[in-house]
């Protein structure tokens, strides 16, 4: 099918192409479905924009000029041993049909088609959608081993398929759909690239912070960060000194000193990095470390897989390595002197010592051998 374009239809057909394309040029996922719809609502005549992304765990639904549809449709959406389904059996035989197709356009009829011809005559189309302002519906779906993406532009219109092209809208769904696909396909992968680094975070023994400098704002904690800031009495001051120090970073022309800092349990080193953009985002950020400078005890995680100990018994035995009295300890825990004293009992028959003053040495040796 030839397509008869004005002008002023082709500009917004180039830049409804040119957003799709540019994903990695947006702060978020979400910061690049807004500018998305804004383009297509332009270019397709439609009054808002909804995005479904499911994922292996979970499903959202995203609408900023249409919540309430957004809402609806989250009520009713699961995931499924990793996909996509619905409690609205129409809409679920639609989906069904759709993931397997794997990627497409699509226009409330074709949509209607796929879900057997009750979607558009259900209940729920007509008792719910309909009543929120949606008649019409066109967008794409993309299904892949990350997930499934819908994104749709929705209008208030009496006649089903709203569009400023008429009959060619289905023609210019189909030209825009490669766009469509490389655009999930940049995020996806940007994704699981964040999320591999992320990872190799987690699994060191170093506290680290990622730091959006140019909006000055923290992105990311890694699980020792968040560890240490909740079991360390210390540890909130560490992170205060984490992100004052990222601050600086980002202001300062030269590289800063790198401060110390002492919490009850260790002192640590600062020191930051740059981290290249695209890498974690769309700009380059900021990684900010602390490096322990004396010997590490180990984390109450390590406790409890190596050795047996409760959750409880190991945030005692950490105070009592720190040199922590009972009454200290209890009054932090909420609990009284006499019970620490009695967690105390179990935690050195675990650890096989026989006073207090062997416990820190034993911890650390928990270190070493983890």
């Amino acid at each position: 099918m030839s397509l008869s374009l004005s002008s002023d239809d082709h500009s917004r057909l180039v830049a409804a192409a040119t957003a799709l394309l540019s994903p990695l040029q947006f702060s978020s996922r979400e910061e690049w479905y807004t500018a998305v719809g804004a383009r297509l609502e332009d270019l397709l005549d439609g009054d808002a924009t909804m995005v479904v992304v499911a994922g292996p765990l979970k499903v959202t639904h995203t609408s900023a000029a249409a919540p309430e549809l957004a809402a609806s449709f989250d009520a009713h959406a699961r995931v499924v041993r990793g996909e996509l389904h619905s409690d609205v059996s129409a809409l679920d035989r639609g989906i069904t049909h759709a993931r397997r197709i794997v990627s497409s356009s699509f226009t409330s009829t074709g949509f209607d088609r796929l879900s057997g011809g009750g979607f558009l005559r259900s209940a729920y189309y007509n008792e719910v959608v309909v009543p929120l302002g949606v008649r019409g519906n066109l967008g794409w779906f993309r299904s892949s081993p990350s997930g499934f993406t819908h994104l749709g532009v929705y209008a208030d219109r009496n006649a089903p398929e709203p569009s400023r092209f008429g009959e060619d809208t289905l023609a210019v769904l189909d030209l825009l759909l490669p766009a469509f696909q490389a655009g999930i396909d940049m995020v996806q992968r940007m994704e699981a690239g964040r999320s591999a680094m992320m990872a190799v975070f987690d699994g060191g023994r170093d506290a680290v912070l990622i730091w959006d400098p140019h909006r000055g704002r923290e992105l990311y904690r890694n699980r020792i960060f968040i560890e240490l800031t909740a079991g360390d009495p210390g540890g909130s001051a560490l992170a205060t000194a984490m992100i004052r120090f990222a601050r600086l970073w980002s202001a300062a022309s030269l590289r800063r000193p790198e401060p110390e800092v002492d919490t009850r349990y260790g002192r640590y080193r600062l020191s930051a990095s740059h981290l290249p953009a695209g890498l974690i985002g769309r700009d380059e950020a900021l990684i900010v470390a602390a490096l322990r400078l004396d010997p590490a005890l180990p984390t109450a995680r390590q406790l409890v897989a190596g050795w047996g100990l409760t959750r409880r018994e190991a945030q005692i035995a950490l105070a009592l390595a720190s040199g922590r009295t009972d009454a200290s300890i209890a009054l932090t825990l909420g609990i009284s002197p006499h019970t620490i004293r009695h967690h105390a009992e179990h935690i050195f028959s675990k650890l096989g010592i026989h006073s207090r003053k062997a416990i820190a040495l034993r911890l650390l040796e928990v270190v070493h051998r983890s």
